[in-house]
C-alpha cells in the first residue's frame, strides 16, 4: 500500500512514507484485465516481474506482458518520488547522496526490481536482512530464512524495541 523511505548517516535520519506500493500494480493490473484482485494478486506474484523496457523483449504470455509494464510504470513513479525526497533530504537538510539502498518488503523481490532501482538511482541495491545481527536458532535453515528475510524488518524491528525496553526496565528496578 505504501513505501517508506528512511535515510541515515552520522547524526542524522530522515523518514519518509510515500503513498506507492506493489497493490498498486495489482490494482492496475485489475482495471486493465478485468479479472477479480484475488486473480490478479496469484497472478503478479506467480508471472510478474518488473520491465526494464528499451532493448527488452516482450513476453509472450500476455499476462506477464501487462504486468510488466505495469510494475514498471509504478516502479516509475516510486521512483520519481524516492528521487524527490533525496533531493530534499540533501537540499533542505544538508543530508549527503546515498550509496546503497536497502530493499525490503514482499514488492521487492518482484523479478528486476533490483536492477530497476540500480538503473535509475546509479548507486547499489541490497535487499536488507534484519537477521544479519540476531543470533538464530541453529535448528532454523539459514538458507530459506535469508529468502523471506527482507519481508520481516518491522517486526524484527519491534521485537528489538520491545526487549530494549523491557531490559532498560530491568536494569531501572535493579538500580533502585
Amino acid at each position: 500500500i505504501s513505501s517508506n523511505v528512511l535515510l541515515f548517516e552520522k547524526g542524522k535520519v530522515f523518514a519518509r512514507s510515500i503513498p506507492i506500493g506493489a497493490n498498486a500494480i495489482t490494482q492496475d493490473f485489475v482495471a486493465e484485465s478485468e479479472m477479480p484482485f484475488a486473480k490478479a494478486e496469484e497472478i503478479k506474484i506467480k508471472e510478474g516481474f518488473v520491465g526494464l523496457g528499451g532493448s527488452y523483449e516482450e513476453p509472450e504470455n500476455p499476462h506477464q506482458a501487462a504486468i510488466s509494464k505495469i510494475a514498471r510504470q509504478v516502479m516509475t513513479r516510486l521512483h520519481i518520488q524516492v528521487n524527490q525526497t533525496i533531493q530534499f533530504y540533501r537540499g533542505q537538510l544538508g543530508g549527503s547522496a546515498p550509496t546503497r539502498l536497502f530493499l525490503a518488503g514482499g514488492a521487492s523481490i518482484m523479478p528486476y526490481t533490483a536492477q530497476f532501482f540500480a538503473e535509475k538511482l546509479n548507486i547499489g541495491i541490497e535487499y536488507f536482512n534484519p537477521f544479519r545481527e540476531i543470533k538464530v536458532d541453529p535448528a532454523v535453515n539459514l538458507d530459506e530464512l535469508a529468502k523471506v528475510a527482507h519481508g520481516f524488518g518491522e517486526v524484527v524491528g519491534m521485537a528489538l524495541r520491545n526487549f530494549a525496553r523491557r531490559s532498560e526496565e530491568h536494569t531501572s528496578e535493579l538500580q533502585s
